[in-house]
């Protein structure tokens, strides 16, 4: 049996709450903090929490500022240094349940922007016991102007306005490769049913905005650097994967690129790729197999 808490914080930035969840079963080996992606919320993580918490895992997460039934603003994390400001609350969330598990080894997982945010976060925080990175991106040259859009949006309009061009410019083609996409978020899963609840769920596929762009861009342009990969802690082993067909990770070759970085450093990394699955490997239709090989790798790093 899978106990499950909720619980309210303020936000690091000062503007508003964060909403937290918790998942606990009879054993407890060890605390796992999962990351979750752009415009979606913690609740589509259930399934994959209950399983991980069901072989010892304490699993934990935040709604990210801007995201989930709390949020203040869809898609801000805050009018300044919203990057920090999240990866600062993924930080108190792990303080929190690590004091309430003492001794437990940790261990963070993020999913596509949420994977963004594990990267800036190892290279600022020690402690964990290993990294899990599902869905993430390698170097994009688009990143630099998309920023420069929100910084010009951000100074007409306000940071606070809607960045529906650049939401455009994000996922706009997305559905490239997909014959007959079940809707705009086709690219998501191959289960069609997955695509249609996310269209569906009203928190889950808004844009952000223009502060929350230029948040998020800067985030990538900092762990998508040539020097992200040497201030990763050296001890800090890291399991990375994602499907073939991902467009967020260009099909493949960002995960890979991030991987490369990380072999050519030192650092134990492993890389496992899914032929023909798309962004949301957690969602997929081989889902089982890829719970299977996160618990697998996780279990191996148990100390």
């Amino acid at each position: 049996m899978v106990d499950k808490k909720q619980w309210m914080r303020p936000a690091s930035s000062g503007e508003g709450k964060i909403f937290s969840r918790l998942w606990a079963g009879e054993e407890k080996r060890a605390v796992l903090q999962i990351a979750h992606g752009m415009a979606e919320h913690s609740a589509r993580y259930d399934d994959f929490a209950c399983f991980m918490a069901e072989h010892g895992y304490v699993v934990c997460m935040n709604d990210h500022a801007g995201h989930g039934p709390y949020a203040k603003i869809k898609g801000h994390f805050a009018d300044k240094n919203g990057w920090e400001h999240v990866i600062q609350d993924m930080k108190n969330l792990m303080d929190e349940v690590s004091e309430q598990y003492l001794g437990l080894p940790v261990f963070l997982m993020g999913h596509s922007m949420g994977s963004f945010l594990s990267r800036s976060y190892i290279i600022r925080n020690g402690g964990l016991a290993g990294c899990v990175l599902a869905g993430t991106m390698g170097p994009n040259r688009g990143v630099r102007f998309a920023r420069m859009l929100a910084v010009m949006q951000k100074k007409l309009k306000g940071p606070k306005s809607p960045g529906k061009f650049l939401d455009k410019l994000g996922t706009g083609n997305y559905n490239k490769r997909i014959s007959n996409p079940v809707n705009n978020f086709a690219w998501l899963s191959t289960v069609d049913e997955v695509c249609i609840a996310y269209g569906e769920d009203e928190y889950c596929g808004f844009e952000f905005t223009a502060a929350g762009y230029y948040d998020m861009c800067s985030g990538l342009m900092e762990i998508n650097s040539s020097g992200w990969a040497a201030k990763v802690p050296k001890d800090l082993p890291l399991y990375l994967f994602a499907g073939d067909e991902d467009p967020v990770g260009n099909y493949g070759k960002g995960p890979r690129e991030v991987y490369d970085a990380l072999v050519a450093t030192g650092h134990d990394a492993q890389l496992k790729l899914y032929p023909g699955k798309r962004h949301e490997m957690l969602n997929e239709s081989n889902k089982q197999e890829v719970y299977n090989d996160v618990l697998d790798w996780l279990d191996k790093h148990i100390s």
